[in-house]
């Protein structure tokens, strides 16, 4: 397999692949994509870093879930963590707040996919992204509808 670690990464923190789809793959996808992961955990194992994929829903997804993210299956499987960053029009949602829950804007929804070592598994939150500044600031945990 040619995934190989360079010597200019030693000494980094965080290694991130984006997209990891547009990594070539030598042999049918499911095989080859399996000896990829295998071949960066040793990686960050041995350097003691962190590998962020990045990958992009498929053609035909139309909700934030784990089935609809492009690549093989051992991505969601052998994945820590899996964040899905959704772009939307501004929009108002229950927020919870330290003081309560109350209706704010925000213009981006982070849906938190999977979190195998924490809290958070289901979990959404809002974020607000000012184009101006390029800055994403969060608006904090969304909360479900209020019920009657």
């Amino acid at each position: 397999f040619p995934w190989r670690p360079v010597p200019t990464i030693s000494g980094c923190r965080v290694i991130g692949i984006d997209p990891i789809t547009a990594a070539a793959r030598i042999g049918d996808p499911w095989t080859a994509d399996g000896r990829f992961l295998q071949a960066i955990k040793r990686t960050a194992t041995d350097y003691g870093c962190s590998v962020l994929l990045v990958t992009h829903p498929t053609k035909t997804a139309a909700f934030a879930d784990l089935t609809a993210l492009a690549g093989a299956a051992c991505y969601q499987r052998f994945a820590q963590t899996i964040l899905w960053l959704e772009h939307h029009e501004a929009k108002v949602s229950r927020i919870k707040t330290a003081c309560g829950t109350t209706e704010m804007e925000h213009n981006k929804t982070l849906y938190i996919l999977k979190a195998r070592n924490g809290k958070g598994g289901g979990f959404k939150l809002a974020y607000d992204f000012d184009a101006e500044s390029l800055t994403l600031h969060e608006v904090g945990l969304i909360m479900g509808k209020k019920k009657d």
